[in-house]
Order: C-alpha cells, then structure tokens, then sequence
C-alpha cells in the first residue's frame, strides 16, 4: 500500500545505487580480466554504495510495510487492537531512533578527516548513510502513525481521542 501517490524517493535512489554498484563491479571485471589493469576504488565504491542500499533500503522497507515481524498474536487481535500494536511498534522503533541518532551523528562528524583508503574521501560520507537512512526511516514512521491515527479516527467515526 502506498502511503502517497507518486512517490518513489526510495525507489529512485536504490536504483541508482544498484546501477553504480553494476557499473563498478563490471567496470572492475573488464580493467582486470580485459585490459590486464585492474581498479582500486571499483570495490570500495561498490561497498560504500551498497551501505548507502541497505539503509534507503530500511526506509523503503517501513514505507511498504516489508520489514520482517511477528505477527501471529497481532492477527489474533479485533482490528482496533491490531492498529494499536502497529502504532505502539511504531512508537517504540521511533523512541529508539531518537535515542540512537545524536551518537550516530557525533560519531558521523567524528570521521570526516578520516579518508577512505580508495577513493581518499571522508570516511563521514559513509557513515552519513545511517543518519540519513534513519531520518527517512522516522519520517516513514511519523507517516505510518498518522495514517494509523486516521484509520482509527474513521473507524469510530470521530476524533482520534472518541470526543466528536
């Protein structure tokens, strides 16, 4: 289910990356096996793409309701019931994010001097895929939980709070 229409953020960008990790990956292959020269960065760049993959991909997940969960004493809930155990999910996967981030961004600034070994760029670029993985991954959550709200508020015909 798609939560706005028309938008392919995630998609676009997991895309891309998968195209530069192809492109790396063959581009390796041929300088080493063709031309008898290979690469330095080819693999760097394709692991640090792939970081960058895995943590839009995260983003993505929560946005198509994909990540892996439990679901076998929620499905046994009345439907309020299971609306509430998906925003209390999301509640606390919210709560840990937030507790998490300021070490994750810290660490971040912590790495800009230091350069990958390859592509001589600032180790910072790459840890910077988890915080901007995890700001997509709450803005999903935020996304989730006030369609979550307005399922509830519809539901019982009213405000979310039953007043209306």
């Amino acid at each position: 289910m798609r939560h706005c229409s028309g938008d392919n953020f995630e998609e676009n960008i997991i895309g891309f990356l998968l195209l530069i990790m192809l492109l790396a990956v063959v581009g390796q292959v041929f300088f080493r096996y063709v031309l008898g020269t290979p690469l330095r960065w080819t693999e760097e760049l394709s692991r640090y793409s792939y970081v960058w993959l895995t943590f839009i991909g995260g983003a993505y997940a929560i946005k198509r309701r994909s990540h892996i969960c439990l679901l076998y004493f929620v499905e046994k809930l009345p439907p309020l019931g299971q609306k509430a155990a998906r925003l209390l999910a999301n509640v606390l996967v919210l709560a840990m994010f937030v507790y998490v981030f300021p070490s994750g961004l810290s660490f971040m600034l912590s790495m800009y001097r230091v350069l990958s070994p390859a592509l001589e760029m600032p180790m910072a670029f790459l840890y910077l895929a988890v915080i901007v993985g995890m700001l997509l991954m709450l803005f999903r959550l935020i996304m989730d939980s006030i369609l979550v709200l307005q399922e509830i508020k519809q539901n019982r015909g009213g405000s979310v709070d039953g007043n209306s």
